[in-house]
């Protein structure tokens, strides 16, 4: 709430002082620009806050029912918030009829299933969660029902930003890791755009390693645009050239993403690439114009295969080195141990012969 109201008190003092710079006439826009900016932002953080109060009264609401499957529906539901108040009623209406819903079924299916999981114990329990559901359950409805309206009151400020969106003239100019600038590549920074659109969908990567994809290059095929990357492959259809603008970007979605750990190889037949995968025998294909672009394409990701399996090779043997050295251990990763110093150890100690000894005697 503080911060979208500060956004938006700024917006409004900025923006017609960087106007009055230029001209009365720019004054004028920023004038505009800044007081729609703070009623947007008032809109939206006024009632995203309380939209984030009555959806943790209907969470807490939902834990005292005692069903851990509604609590999770509810989970799910809240992870995609409207985007505009006609979405809110929407899904307003459907929380409110599943709270009732669930909360009437509750009476039955709750000692049902609490005999298959602890017998007679389990039975008697799913009676006593089945009678208090009747009235929580309907009630987190409604109380989840009015955190969606809200939610979808203070989104409908901000969902017309995207179509109201200049479209480009072209897709921004792609600069590869080398930070060398070459000639505008149309192709080029339309699938190095995709990329940034279409994030990689795989909780096992974190938000930073995401933003670390770089793009590689393409494959024109019939059956459409694939791009390559250093984490992954995803075929786009045709269209996905065509249109600059983010908003119609987001509408394209991909036909498949295969990440390159996935890849066990490539093949072709005629003029159809074959992606082999691990762990599945869905291999998709793609068909190319002629026999001989399947080939260049096919020896070409071969290559690219190779690169990323020695780039994985090396990460893990740096990882591995570092262990090592953490440890104070001399390991080569790929060829066994070459000897070993381990932190605490004492050296050996140097054997004295008996005439030795006598002779650090005192004399007398």
């Amino acid at each position: 709430l503080v911060g979208n109201l500060g956004e938006g008190v700024m917006d409004f003092f900025y923006e017609p002082a960087k106007g009055l710079v230029k001209s009365p006439q720019e004054f004028g826009r920023g004038l505009a620009k800044g007081t729609t900016s703070l009623l947007k932002h008032t809109v939206t953080g006024v009632f995203g806050a309380a939209s984030k109060v009555t959806g943790k009264l209907a969470e807490g609401i939902a834990v005292l029912a005692f069903d851990e499957e509604f609590q999770r529906d509810a989970r799910l539901d809240s992870r995609k918030p409207p985007r505009h108040v006609g979405e809110g009623l929407v899904r307003g209406t459907k929380s409110i009829v599943l709270g009732v819903y669930r909360g009437v079924t509750g009476i039955v299916t709750d000692p049902y299933h609490g005999y298959r999981r602890q017998g007679w114990k389990g039975t008697l329990k799913g009676v006593g969660t089945g009678i208090i559901g009747i009235g929580l359950k309907p009630a987190a409805g409604t109380v989840k029902a009015a955190s969606q309206i809200l939610m979808g009151i203070g989104n409908t400020a901000t969902c017309c930003d995207e179509v109201f969106e200049n479209e480009r003239a072209r897709f921004p100019r792609y600069i590869g890791p080398e930070r060398i600038l070459r000639p505008y590549n149309a192709k080029d920074a339309a699938m190095a755009a995709s990329l940034r659109v279409h994030e990689i969908d795989d909780l096992a990567f974190s938000k930073e390693e995401k933003s670390k994809e770089v793009y590689i290059r393409m494959f024109e095929a019939q059956t459409g645009n694939l791009v390559v990357s250093n984490f992954r492959l995803m075929l786009l259809p045709q269209t996905s050239l065509r249109h600059a603008s983010e908003a119609k970007r987001k509408e394209i979605k991909p036909i498949f993403t295969m990440l390159w750990e996935d890849v066990k190889g490539f093949n072709h037949v005629a003029n159809n690439l074959i992606i082999q995968a691990k762990n599945t025998s869905n291999h998709p294909q793609l068909k190319f114009a002629t026999e001989s672009k399947a080939s260049k394409a096919k020896h070409k990701l071969v290559k690219l295969q190779s690169e990323y399996d020695q780039k994985k090779r090396g990460k893990i043997a740096g990882a591995i080195t570092n262990v090592a050295k953490n440890l104070r251990i001399n390991i080569n990763p790929f060829g066994g141990s070459s000897g070993s110093a381990v932190t605490g150890s004492k050296p050996p100690s140097k054997a004295i012969s008996k005439a030795e000894r006598m002779e650090e005697l005192p004399a007398g």
